[in-house]
């Protein structure tokens, strides 16, 4: 329970303590009625309001605050109907008294404790459902009334609208559900008397989900392929300030459905993956809100990647030793991957006269002084549409 440590009117408070009743035989001050605790909805601050005394002449009203009950530094005129307590929260509990007063310091009994109540929400900025629970209205009157939950969702809702109404014998709590759009949501819990009549109003609780949260704009400005490489090197126009979510890059393959690549930033992206014979390539942006939901997707962007020449191996089947031209055993192949390519070669009895890793280095017969004769090769190679092939002959040396 707060407890407001302010200033307290000694004088008054003395007199009001000392002279209960100065005149004798007047009619004691009545006692203010039908006192509420409101939060207003505008300003966020406390409001205490009550009926006027009906009693004679009556000079004014003091309230004060908490148990014991201490003085707010406040003395207000006799037509006066409410009053703002600066600097109290109105997000945690407070109880207040009023009592009145007649110009001759005779003072009316201080009212029964009544005070604001104070509404707490956990709301999951990812989820669709919040839990919420209050604090009883103090000073409800008769003892009895009933609660009332509203909320408003943004962007769809401009005033509160009810969500649940609970017996003030509790318990003072609710589920409270939002549309799946709701970018957020305000709470608020009102205090009603038996006869309906408001006497509280809570504190507002508002919430920022993120379920709405995405980039204001992305997409793929630009791929080009290069056929040197076989790399597809692509830029991005992203929403750099939308840090929630990351933005993934989406492929399309020859025209088939678009699965994950990679996850991506403003600096672009290399595709080193490409296989020629997709003929057609196509790039998108995918990104969610800050809950990785409700997906958004750029437009595509294509790029033709052209056909490459059909996989061949060509081998020689005479060497003639020493001659420029015909004197090396070096296969033609085209449509190499580049990442596979052993040429072995073998003398008749089996052992190894060659090894090569290169498609650009063959053999030369008279570098392992290989006589005339008949010899036998063996060439394993992965062409670009990824197959994997062995190739075995004999090549002839004449000299």
């Amino acid at each position: 329970m707060c407890v407001s440590r302010c200033r307290r009117p000694v004088g008054l408070l003395l007199l009001l303590l000392l002279l209960p009743f100065a005149l004798r035989g007047q009619q004691p001050v009545a006692l203010c009625t039908d006192w509420l605790a409101t939060v207003d909805s505008a300003s966020q601050q406390l409001e205490l309001r009550w009926v006027p005394s009906p009693g004679p002449a009556v000079a004014g009203y003091h309230v004060c605050s908490g148990d014991p009950c201490l003085s707010l530094g406040t003395v207000l005129g006799g037509q006066a109907t409410g009053f703002r307590p600066a600097g109290l929260d109105p997000g945690v509990p407070h109880r207040f008294r009023v009592h009145a007063f007649d110009s001759l310091g005779n003072v009316s009994a201080l009212t029964p404790f009544f005070g604001g109540m104070v509404l707490t929400a956990e709301v999951d900025p990812c989820d669709t459902v919040a839990s919420v629970s209050w604090t009883p209205y103090v000073g409800m009157p008769g003892g009895h009334g009933s609660y009332r939950l509203l909320a408003r969702f943004d962007p769809f809702d401009s005033l509160f609208r009810p969500l649940a109404l609970c017996d003030s014998l509790g318990p003072l709590t609710a589920r409270v559900g939002f549309p799946a759009a709701a970018t957020g949501v305000s709470l608020v819990v009102e205090a009603a008397s038996a006869d309906g009549r408001l006497v509280a109003r809570s504190s507002m609780v508002q919430a920022v989900r993120a379920t709405a949260d995405t980039a204001r704009f992305f997409g793929v400005a630009d791929a080009r392929y290069d056929s040197a490489s076989r790399s597809v090197t692509l830029a991005f126009s992203l929403d750099t300030a939308f840090r929630s979510a990351p933005y993934r890059l989406l492929l399309s393959r020859a025209g088939g459905d678009f699965q994950p690549l990679a996850v991506v930033d403003a600096s672009g992206y290399v595709d080193r993956q490409v296989n020629p014979y997709d003929s057609l390539r196509c790039y998108l942006l995918a990104v969610a809100d800050g809950c990785g939901l409700h997906e958004r997707r750029s437009p595509p962007r294509c790029v033709d990647i052209p056909r490459p020449p059909d996989p061949l191996a060509d081998f020689p089947n005479v060497l003639l030793a020493g001659d420029p031209d015909r004197g090396r055993f070096l296969p033609r192949v085209q449509g190499l991957m580049g990442d596979l390519f052993e040429l072995r070669v073998f003398d008749r009895q089996g052992r190894q006269l060659f090894a090569s890793d290169s498609p650009a280095l063959g053999w030369d017969p008279d570098a392992t002084h290989s006589p005339q004769g008949s010899y036998v090769y063996l060439l394993r190679v992965r062409f670009i549409n990824n197959s994997v092939r062995t190739y075995t002959g004999t090549i002839t040396v004449i000299r």
